[in-house]
């Protein structure tokens, strides 16, 4: 028998077993010609069950070499499954150390921990966590119901979400309602992941410098995410305009949306229940230290002249995650269309940057 330099976990003899000594549980393999190659698998999770930014796995990790075998992080979806981190290893031997794996998707129905054992070496896993994964906007609900006209009950009478996560793509109710059939009764463009195409969008720059295009993640010749935020794997398209090409300052791709009617009155007075019912909610990812700025504006008809307005805008690195905007749109009177654009710009000089 031999013990981890805490004394809390041991581990017996030359085969694959799930052991536990009188202070402790934990996981282990040791590798020989019979055990190679093993999985330990997490059991299958409800739909956005890890809607949160900050989600991730953490976990300590035992060996008693450097580079034991190849431990890999898998996530697996209902369309795909994809590799998140590879060959994780222990920087000191013979002692625990935790592993934290960030980004588990909304999208993640199990997670796959994969370990290609060594012969004459050993991994041993313990306190296996799901850390920061509660959605952001869960909010129980009350003896008053949910709180307010902003906020959703769901058919379960115990979830309420905000009114913004309703037919915003994403499934947050348990029974799935926020994205029902009655979502779809919008006009054309006004929902689109980019997995069919552009949605009516396009490009409406003279410049040919910068374009918004479509990719999907985990490509090695561009410098945009690794994954989409619809799937959260390498199989999901995404817009993206690539800031790291030769641009001169001031260059700006812009993607214009169709045109719309604009919203009701009611939308923008404050004392109807209405007030901020119109909005536009989308995930963006910028990350570089000279990303640049992304922009939200309203492009109104009024005559035979437009008059653009910016609503959004962002300027700098937001770190490698796919954030969330929701913007209200408010005061919109021209008739009797006004659009949509989103702009990517070049304030500075760049070198290496995502969007």
């Amino acid at each position: 028998m031999e013990y981890d330099p805490q004394g809390k976990h041991g581990y017996c003899g030359n085969a694959s077993i799930f052991f536990f000594f009188m202070v402790g549980n934990f996981l282990f393999v040791y590798g020989n010609e019979d055990v190679s190659h093993i999985y330990i698998l997490s059991p299958f999770y409800t739909d956005s069950i890890f809607d949160n930014s900050r989600c991730s796995l953490s976990f300590q990790m035992h060996t008693n070499v450097t580079y034991p075998s190849l431990v890999s992080i898998i996530l697996k979806t209902d369309n795909y499954s994809s590799l998140i981190q590879e060959n994780i290893e222990n920087n000191t031997p013979r002692s625990w150390e935790k592993k934290k794996v960030l980004v588990l998707g909304r999208n993640t129905r199990q997670v796959i921990i994969e370990i290609h054992i060594r012969p004459g070496s050993h991994v041993a896993i313990d306190d296996l966590r799901l850390e920061d994964c509660l959605p952001e906007y869960y909010t129980g609900i009350t003896e008053l119901g949910c709180p307010g006209d902003s906020h959703y009950l769901c058919m379960d009478n115990s979830t309420c979400i905000p009114q913004h996560r309703v037919c915003d793509i994403n499934i947050d109710c348990p029974d799935k309602e926020d994205e029902s059939e009655s979502c779809y009764l919008v006009p054309d463009g006004s929902r689109c992941t980019f997995e069919s195409g552009f949605c009516g969008w396009q490009n409406s720059s003279e410049e040919m410098s910068l374009l918004w295009r479509l990719y999907q993640g985990d490509r090695k010749k561009f410098t945009g995410p690794r994954v989409d935020n619809t799937y959260r794997n390498k199989s999901g398209t995404f817009a993206y305009v690539d800031m790291s090409g030769p641009a001169y300052l001031g260059s700006a791709a812009r993607m214009e949306s169709v045109h719309f009617h604009p919203p009701p009155p009611c939308s923008s007075d404050p004392e109807s229940k209405y007030y901020n019912s119109c909005y536009i909610s989308f995930f963006y990812h910028k990350y570089g230290s000279h990303s640049g700025s992304l922009g939200l504006y309203v492009v109104e008809t009024h005559g035979d002249s437009d008059r653009m307005r910016r609503l959004w805008w962002s300027f700098g690195n937001f770190g490698n995650t796919w954030l969330r905007a929701v913007v209200y749109l408010e005061n919109i009177t021209s008739k009797p269309t006004s659009d949509i654009r989103l702009e990517a710009k070049e304030e500075i000089t760049v070198s290496k940057s995502r969007l």
